[in-house]
């Protein structure tokens, strides 16, 4: 099955629908609250240095994932993975990989590390496969050092 990663530079309601639906079935509530704070204009992925990816196959998206300024930190030079996301029924087909690369290609440009939280014992493994170590930080499960 071929995907496009492509950067998103806009969402509405209807962007990020299918997503929406499909991780609130799996009790997720951050791709809705990704939607909410783009409308509202909390987090549009639009500092310098940030950047919102969309996996793609056809039109239709099946995952994404984006990249802040950490706002735990005061520091400029670090940056936090967010909201990495990809349907269920498109997982283990190296899209949640495609968008990791995409994510930190453009980190390596704009940061000295990135940082991300989660709880899912899954997502370690494979944040791990890609170089991030593991940390026990305020805020933080794992960074990686560019």
């Amino acid at each position: 099955m071929k995907y496009q990663i492509r950067r998103i530079q806009f969402i509405n309601s209807l962007t990020l629908k299918a997503l929406v639906i499909d991780s609130e079935k799996e009790g997720i509530s951050f791709v809705s609250n990704t939607v909410e704070e783009w409308i509202t204009g909390i987090n549009r992925f639009d500092k310098k240095g940030e950047i919102f990816f969309g996996a793609f196959i056809n039109a239709e998206i099946v995952g994404m994932g984006g990249l802040n300024i950490d706002p735990y930190t005061n520091l400029s030079s670090i940056g936090r993975v967010r909201h990495l996301y990809v349907c269920p029924k498109f997982r283990r087909q190296n899209i949640g990989k495609q968008l990791m690369l995409k994510i930190i290609k453009h980190a390596k440009k704009n940061y000295q590390g990135i940082r991300l939280y989660t709880e899912n014992k899954e997502a370690f493994k494979f944040y791990e496969s890609l170089g991030f170590q593991n940390s026990s930080k305020f805020k933080e499960s794992h960074f990686l050092k560019l």
